[in-house]
């Protein structure tokens, strides 16, 4: 045999060795996760899940459902999206709604996801009063790759309340220099004389209603430029938790707008008349008791908000005379630290 014929025999044996290696050193692809049925070898004794692909999930303010899914990677996560708008994301190890079952035999990994029944389980949700809509859970098995595998659960969301949910997107928002809006919802005009740092921001949506019988009507607020802006409003609210550097109109009538979890000025009733409130990362705002301000028949409302824009003398005059404030309470909206000139708290007389 040649010494030619010898290297392309000992070339060839090579190659067949390295092709031989590298199906051994192949790693085992990864499995896509999936619901957990509890049936696998070795699985926890609690790993089977509540929720599966088709189930109706109502709305309940005091339940929550959990879905339990097993992964090869303790890199999962869940996103929930709404026709394909994502509302949130939760990683496992860091999602408080997370928690580890187990591991079975395979060393496939078994995670308990809890949210709430009602729309603080899934912020940003869209659904008019009585309506049925769709939600996707999408789990990824690892997170850390460029492309996971991923599996997705079909759900819906019964929202039998006579409770509204809506968001402020991008193209529901506009942002202008302090005082440049001459005009508001309802028809009075704005001076915008005084103004906090941030970038005044208006939204606007239109969101389905039950008439008189609409409870609140709760609006996610997408958009960063809304957020930074009601975030201000919130926090500009006098000891009464009411703020005059923003301003709330539904289906046009002026409404109050009041800092979460205060208790708002004397002259609002806020057991049976309407107001907004405001978080204070400015991402929600709620309108509280919106029926009263709906006819009985009203099936859509036009929500406007405007945040970090201070509200003007005939405003706040015309405001406070709709909620039936005493001509004292109406005074006391100037001279309670609630309004500015300036930017310095004034008394009238002053």
């Amino acid at each position: 045999m040649s010494i030619t014929t010898n290297r392309r025999a000992i070339a060839a044996l090579a190659m067949v060795a390295i092709m031989v290696l590298g199906v051994f050193a192949t790693p085992a692809l990864a499995a896509a996760p999936s619901v957990s049925d509890g049936t696998d070898t070795g699985a926890p004794t609690d790993s089977t899940s509540d929720l599966n692909d088709g189930d109706t999930i109502t709305y309940n303010a005091s339940t929550n459902t959990t879905l339990t899914y097993q992964a090869d990677s303790a890199n999962s996560s869940v996103t929930i999206l709404q026709n394909g708008t994502e509302l949130e994301t939760f990683e496992n190890g860091t999602a408080e709604e997370m928690e580890f079952v187990g591991t079975d035999d395979a060393n496939d990994h078994y995670i308990d996801f809890t949210l709430a029944d009602d729309e603080s389980g899934y912020e940003g949700i869209e659904a008019d009063p009585g309506e049925t809509v769709t939600l996707t859970y999408q789990i990824t098995n690892d997170t850390t790759l460029d492309n996971p595998d991923t599996f997705n659960v079909t759900v819906n969301w019964d929202n039998h309340e006579n409770k509204s949910f809506d968001r402020y997107e991008s193209g529901d928002v506009e942002t202008a220099d302090a005082g440049l809006w001459q005009s508001y919802t309802a028809g009075i005009p704005l001076i915008g004389a005084t103004n906090l740092s941030s970038t005044p921001a208006q939204a606007e949506a239109d969101v389905g209603v039950a008439g008189a019988d609409t409870e609140t009507v709760t609006v996610y607020v997408a958009d960063g430029d809304a957020q930074d802006a009601l975030a201000a409003t919130h926090e500009s609210a006098g000891d009464s938790g009411l703020s005059w550097f923003g301003t709330a109109a539904v289906d046009g009538s002026l409404v109050p707008v009041i800092a979460s979890g205060e208790d708002g000025p004397d002259w609002v009733d806020t057991d049976e008349q309407t107001y907004l409130t405001v978080n204070e990362a400015g991402d929600e705002v709620v309108v509280h008791n919106a029926g009263d301000t709906l006819g009985d028949d009203t099936e859509s409302a036009t929500l406007s908000t405007i945040g970090a824009e201070q509200a003007n003398i005939g405003q706040i005059w015309s405001l406070t005379g709709d909620y039936d404030a005493s001509y004292t309470q109406r005074l006391s909206a100037f001279t309670a630290g609630e309004f500015a000139v300036g930017g310095d708290q004034f008394e009238i007389g002053e």
